[in-house]
């Protein structure tokens, strides 16, 4: 059963135009607590979110996504830091900050990820594996 109620609506309306991207669907999959929180266990807010992909990402087309979706956010500014194979975004608005990881992860998940009209969620499964080998890292 999908849970949405816990997202943010600045999290739902950026889902909402990341939905409408066409080969989003296909390179993307939504992770981490967020995924836990909206989709299988809703218990906590999480702010940021993470989505991972099997395939190397070019920054420059997510940098010129970010300026594309900018009138349709709201946002005021961001700031853009890569880091390996992470790419993060922080996106400024008004009252709330919002936090974006593209993270290249080259390990197929366990578990195939679910569908969500029109957004792939990583499961379960796969989401309590991947935080127990960043707990691991630390």
């Amino acid at each position: 059963m999908k849970k949405t109620e816990i997202l943010t609506s600045t999290q739902k309306q950026l889902l909402d135009i990341l939905r409408a991207q066409p080969t989003f669907f296909d390179t993307f999959y939504l992770t981490g607590g967020t995924a836990l929180n909206a989709f299988y266990l809703p218990y906590r807010f999480s702010e940021d979110l993470d989505f991972f992909s099997e395939q190397t990402i070019d920054t420059q087309s997510l940098i010129s996504f970010i300026k594309t979706a900018k009138p349709k956010l709201g946002f005021k500014t961001y700031q853009f830091t890569a880091s390996f194979n992470r790419n993060l975004f922080m996106l400024n608005f008004p009252h709330e900050l919002l936090k974006i990881e593209f993270t290249y992860f080259p390990f197929p998940p366990i578990y195939p990820p679910q569908k969500h009209d029109h957004l792939k969620v990583d499961s379960l499964f796969d989401i309590a594996v991947n935080k127990l080998f960043t707990i691991y890292q630390k």
